[in-house]
């Protein structure tokens, strides 16, 4: 997966360069933090004060944002000491990984060269460098479902247990940043076994058993969140937002 020397040098060098603009752009670009960030942060607050999932913008238990951010901002407070601080360092953090899954997609599908051009462009895009120095959850949600579909892209390459179980797990990670991330494991099934079907017709049996790994790991890290936002709303849900 990894290249070595002088590839894995210059990806290397697109990382810090990513990390380097986002860490700028927090450091001399960005003011307050924004409202979307403080109802996370006040959250995660509530977590360590023992209060709760509660924030601000609604009274009571909040149940329109789902649960890992405000977790990652609570665990990484604990090191920063300063709940704004932690959700940009999140933040920072996934978008520069953001490169990663870009990069390999690019090379899964194309050349190396051409997953360089995606990588620099992922690294120094304004819209991804801005994003990634708020306290917005749509870097980390971005990296993790750019991740999801690169483990998807493997699947088709090599299916093995290991490609199936890194796809349902980051894609069921996104859905605890994003609700809608819940469609993905469904559609990425659909996917594969259609390709499958078309491009490799004796391993249909074998592909359709492992995409049953796939989404029961998404579902096993669903389902601590959906069981809790069924109780608290008595009834089936899968998100806050709407019925």
């Amino acid at each position: 997966m990894y290249g070595t020397g002088r590839p894995r040098l210059l990806l290397l060098l697109i990382l810090f360069l990513a990390f380097s603009l986002r860490l700028l752009s927090v450091l001399f670009l960005t003011g307050s933090i924004d409202t979307e960030g403080a109802e996370y942060a006040r959250i995660a607050e509530n977590l360590l004060n023992g209060t709760g999932y509660v924030g601000m913008a609604t009274p009571g238990t909040e149940l329109m944002f789902p649960p890992l951010f405000p977790l990652l901002i609570a665990g990484v407070s604990v090191l920063t000491h300063q709940l704004e601080m932690a959700g940009r360092l999140i933040s920072i953090t996934a978008g520069t990984l953001l490169v990663l899954p870009v990069f390999y997609i690019a090379l899964q599908l194309y050349q190396r060269n051409v997953a360089y051009v995606a990588a620099t462009l992922a690294a120094c895009h304004p819209l991804l460098v801005g994003y990634a120095s708020t306290v917005f959850v749509e870097t980390t949600y971005m990296s993790l479902v750019l991740s999801g579909a690169y483990w998807s892209l493997r699947c088709l390459s090599s299916v093995t247990a290991r490609a199936f179980l890194l796809a349902g797990s980051f894609f069921g990670l996104a859905y605890l940043c994003r609700p809608e991330a819940a469609l993905y494991p469904f559609l990425t099934i659909l996917f594969l076994t259609a390709a499958t079907f078309v491009t490799k017709h004796r391993q249909v049996g074998q592909v359709a058993r492992l995409c049953s790994l796939l989404l029961t790991v998404s579902l096993i890290l669903a389902s601590p969140y959906v069981t809790w936002l069924s109780v608290q709303t008595g009834q089936i849900r899968w998100e806050g937002k709407t019925p």
